[in-house]
């Protein structure tokens, strides 16, 4: 689950039909309308909201519940990153309870490709977008979305991780930002 813009979308790992109506019908004013959107190996929902809410998600592997509000819920937990220390390096992990599938899809408005990681309860995400140079981590609610900005991005998931590949390699950075900050660092040092 994943928020853009004004719409909240919900990736799911069946092809099972999405029954809108309900929603369209319990959404009252807060849901402008509710889309489902076939996938290769799922179905996404789309939700459209009038205006801005606050959105979590709460269940397990039988049952989803979306909550929307115009406060915090006090069932919603905060995801935060795991940082573990090794020797002089810090590495971050992201847990991530039984991976699920990983989907394409274009994102409608921004007309851009999403790469979307389904995963079981409980719901973790990402709190902070991450942009590097050739895709950026998306904010999430549960699970991981990434918006490529290279073409040639391959993904696959192997027991708990999510590898992204391409070609020739990823590049993570600019390669410009490397050398100006080592060249001040031996100005300053040099003084």
């Amino acid at each position: 689950m994943f928020r853009r813009s004004d719409s909240i979308w919900l990736v799911f790992d069946t092809d099972q039909t999405i029954d809108t109506n309900a929603i369209r019908r319990e959404g009252g004013w807060i849901v402008a309308d509710a889309e489902p959107v076939d996938l290769p190996k799922g179905r996404a929902l789309r939700i459209r909201l009038n205006r801005p809410q606050l959105a979590n998600l709460i269940g397990d592997e039988r049952a989803w519940t979306l909550v929307l509000a115009t406060r915090r819920c006090p069932a919603a937990t905060a995801d935060r990153h795991t940082q573990h220390g090794r020797s002089r390096s810090r590495q971050r992990e992201r847990q991530l309870a039984k991976p699920g599938q990983l989907h394409r899809m274009n994102d409608p408005d921004a007309g851009d490709l999403l790469l979307v990681m389904t995963a079981g309860a409980p719901a973790r995400g990402f709190m902070k977008r991450q942009d590097f140079v050739e895709f950026s981590l998306l904010e999430s609610i549960h699970g991981v979305v990434i918006q490529q900005k290279s073409d040639d991005i391959t993904a696959g998931i192997s027991s708990d991780t999510l590898t992204l590949t391409r070609p020739g390699g990823l590049t993570l950075s600019t390669a410009t930002s490397v050398p100006e900050r080592a060249a001040s660092l031996i100005r300053r040092s040099s003084m």
